[in-house]
């Protein structure tokens, strides 16, 4: 075949590999920011977040699609968000990072407006008797707009099987989290954020 073709293709089956290793890596955020992880095409993601200091639950969805591409929506208090993600390379854990590069809040429709953004992350396999598909997550990025104010970087540290300690500076506040995955694909989550707790539910699945 044409060499474009055959690269695409063998691009698309490694994205497929990868994907498929059993390390729960959230594609569009860690926290807040995002990450240089994307959904391959067939994937979805969906997240209830609940705030404690205004009793609010937003909702996050997000979408593998063809070419690569990953869209997201973000419902917050009657507001509707899209998001979009474009992967060029998945990370390659031990050796090279994933990249990815995107819009937050395409149509500037939420009180954070539009913000483009391009980040990278580093994932690292766990070395221990407990571990079995944690891996540790690094990312940094950076972005314009209202969202983004420059530099942001994030970390995923696994402390035991199912559980982990997050961190993350969105280049305006620190935030800091604890993961627990009890089965594969379903993820709880505590974070601080400005001194504001919240909690989150997430489930990811492949259709």
């Amino acid at each position: 075949p044409p060499p474009l073709v055959h690269f695409e293709s063998m691009r698309f089956a490694a994205l497929l590999a990868l994907a498929a290793l059993p390390a729960f890596s959230l594609a569009d955020r860690l926290l807040t920011i995002p990450t240089g992880v994307t959904l391959v095409p067939g994937e979805a993601s969906a997240e209830a977040l609940y705030r404690t200091d205004n009793h609010r639950t937003t909702g996050f969805l997000q979408v593998g699609l063809p070419l690569f591409f990953e869209l997201g929506a973000m419902m917050d208090g009657g507001e509707l968000a899209v998001h979009l993600q474009y992967s060029v390379v998945q990370p390659f854990p031990e050796y090279a990072p994933g990249i990815a590069i995107g819009v937050w809040d395409a149509g500037n429709d939420s009180p954070d407006g539009r913000g483009l953004w391009v980040a990278a992350t580093w994932q690292f396999n766990v070395y221990a008797d407990w571990a079995q598909r944690e891996r540790i997550s690094f990312t940094l990025g950076g972005g314009s707009g209202p969202r983004f104010r420059g530099a942001f970087v994030g970390l995923e540290l696994p402390v035991y099987t199912g559980w982990s300690l997050l961190m993350e500076h969105d280049s305006r506040l620190l935030t800091f989290g604890v993961g627990f995955e009890p089965v594969e694909h379903v993820r709880f989550r505590g974070l601080v954020r400005d001194g504001r707790a919240a909690y989150s539910f997430t489930l990811r699945y492949g259709f």
